[in-house]
């Protein structure tokens, strides 16, 4: 249960001013040199479907194509759900260079919602959506369950609810690419358009690697303390955990670093406020890795 939500940054051919993840288009990577026309041609080809799915989705197909996943597509915003393609439902065509939001809400049974409130501006306004008796948007669905998704095109909510009363199951973000396209995920916690507070990145459903010292203290709680061991064995073993536990966490911490920095690039390049991410200070590293092996028996 639970709404989370994630972004994606679309990449493409040479004219993409925000290259981010962008792949080589497929012209350039022929070791034989092809008409400019024809090069403009392939690169125009490259396209994009993004939602979300079940594990059941079938992976050779595009996502969309069977009951287990949902998505959108590039041209003109379609939505697609069980290879049904819905043009006129108030889609926004996006490409390279716009950043694409994916906010999937599920309810239990006993949480069921007809409808609910989301942002129609992310951070802005809101706006309650949902149909009246559980009446989805057009998308039909067999049962009214509450759970739905809703897309955002820079930071703009597209249309009503994309897709209403979805199949109840665990969710995962899902990517179809065509030839020369490219899409780079932004799973969270800092995101480009933050999204509502009520939208949880996806990334807070992996928990903080815990602190080497709370780690060690839970390992020995659970040991027999009763049982003899050699000392040295003890100390050897202590380090040990320390050691795995202090890795985990210094790479845990500079890759949060690493991910604000690059979405502080990229909110600047488009004009867009960064005072929530140059407020944020740095999370401390309690104890670098380097300071853990400093500390270890050897």
């Amino acid at each position: 249960n639970g709404c989370y939500y994630y972004e994606a940054i679309i990449g493409g051919g040479d004219n993409n001013t925000n290259n981010s993840g962008q792949k080589r288009p497929l012209h350039e990577s022929s070791n034989q040199e092809e008409p400019s026309d024809l090069a403009t041609k392939r690169q125009k080809t490259g396209h994009v479907r993004i939602g979300w799915s079940t594990r059941s989705g079938d992976l050779q197909a595009p996502v969309g194509y069977d009951a287990s996943s949902y998505a959108i597509r590039d041209t003109g915003g379609s939505r697609i759900h069980k290879s049904r393609r819905e043009d006129k439902w108030g889609g926004t065509e996006f490409g390279p260079g716009d950043v694409v939001g994916f906010a999937i809400s599920l309810y239990s049974d006993n949480t069921a919602k007809s409808s609910t409130t989301v942002p129609s501006s992310l951070g802005l306004d809101s706006a309650t959506i949902g149909g009246a008796n559980g009446v989805s948007n057009g998308v039909k669905a067999d049962a009214t369950t509450g759970s739905h998704i809703c897309f955002f095109v820079n930071g703009k909510q597209v249309g009503d609810k994309a897709f209403d009363n979805i199949t109840p199951g665990t969710y995962y973000p899902a990517v179809s690419c065509y030839s020369d396209a490219s899409v780079k995920l932004n799973f969270g916690p800092h995101f480009v358009y933050p999204p509502n507070k009520e939208m949880q990145p996806v990334s807070d459903l992996c928990s903080v690697p815990p602190r080497p010292k709370d780690v060690l203290d839970a390992v020995l709680s659970t040991s027999n303390a009763s049982k003899k061991v050699d000392e040295r064995v003890v100390t050897a073993f202590k380090d040990l955990v320390k050691k795995e536990s202090a890795i985990r966490r210094d790479a845990y911490l500079r890759h949060v670093a690493m991910q604000k920095k690059e979405i502080l690039k990229l909110r600047t390049d488009r004009g867009l406020s960064t005072h929530d991410l140059q407020d944020t200070v740095k999370a401390p590293i309690e104890q670098s890795v380097d300071e853990c092996y400093a500390s270890m028996h050897f």
